[in-house]
């Protein structure tokens, strides 16, 4: 019996040539993918690393700012503090200072009168004129003590002025007078025997007008004739002295007792009308201001 060896219609055509040049498809399809991912993994892996090699080199720069300003803050924070000891170091001295200049001032005025053991009128009259060179207003309890006390000791018991009578008297007429000028200034210019008993000193006498100088000695200036108490206006001429600065010649006199070494009379007089003249301008103001003063041309109080 025959055999037969069946061989595809087209054998002919299949050679072992043309079969040994196929190529393995799948393979090749599947090494490429292989190839790809090992590309994907190095580029994956090189990014990485320059990543990493990023944070390694930035992160000790921001580290390194941070603690700048670490630094920075911490002077900035020593140097306010020492700013602010400083401060209070010296608002403590300048209170400590005041404090001092205070307690000064309290033994100044506290320490007694100096009388010799044998007074005469010439240190008298130094001392008058420095206790009241600017009057005598709003004056401390140790300033009254030491103004009472000055009197006291030099002036007789029934030491005048003219008007009034006693030591007690002549420091409230200083008070008065105190009271209704403002910014009193006294200078003494010169000084004199102009007899054995007496001393005559010339002076400089600065006072201020206000309102309250109005009300208080020219009140028949208001139409009121009271100072304005009921109302009324005041006059041209009022508002034109207010807030003048009067400058008055003057002199004092001091009669003394060499028995009892003490001062009996004490005569003061400043030229209050030719400073009027000047601050008015002319001499009807001048009467106009004067006729019905409760002070007199001559700086006396009535």
């Amino acid at each position: 019996m025959d055999c037969q060896v069946r061989h595809p219609p087209n054998k002919v055509l299949l050679s072992n040539k043309t079969i040994g040049d196929v190529k393995p498809r799948a393979w090749q399809h599947r090494r490429n993918y292989v190839e790809q991912d090992e590309k994907d993994a190095i580029a994956s892996s090189e990014l990485q690393s320059r990543r990493i090699d990023s944070k390694r080199k930035t992160f000790p720069a921001s580290s390194a700012l941070e603690l700048q300003r670490k630094i920075r803050r911490k002077y900035q924070a020593r140097y306010r503090e020492k700013q602010l000891r400083t401060r209070l170091a010296l608002e403590d001295d300048v209170q400590r200072l005041q404090m001092e200049i205070k307690e000064l001032d309290y033994q100044r005025l506290c320490a007694p009168t100096f009388i010799p053991v044998e007074p005469n009128v010439w240190v008298i009259a130094l001392e008058y004129f420095r206790i009241f060179r600017h009057g005598f207003k709003e004056a401390s309890l140790e300033q009254s003590v030491l103004a009472h006390g000055f009197l006291q000791k030099s002036m007789a018991p029934d030491v005048s002025d003219g008007n009034l009578q006693g030591p007690k008297a002549l420091m409230q007429n200083w008070e008065l007078f105190s009271s209704y000028f403002d910014d009193i200034h006294v200078e003494l210019k010169s000084m004199r025997n102009i007899t054995e008993d007496t001393l005559l000193a010339t002076t400089t006498t600065s006072v201020s007008i206000s309102s309250h100088t109005l009300r208080s000695l020219f009140p028949h200036m208001n139409s009121d004739g009271y100072g304005g108490v009921y109302g009324g206006t005041w006059s041209p001429l009022a508002k034109q002295l207010e807030g003048q600065r009067l400058v008055m010649q003057g002199s004092v006199r001091f009669y003394w007792d060499s028995v009892t070494n003490r001062v009996v009379q004490i005569r003061s007089w400043s030229d209050m009308l030719t400073a009027i003249l000047r601050a008015v301008g002319n001499l009807e103001d001048v009467s106009c201001v004067f006729n019905g003063a409760l002070v007199t041309p001559d700086c006396t109080l009535r």
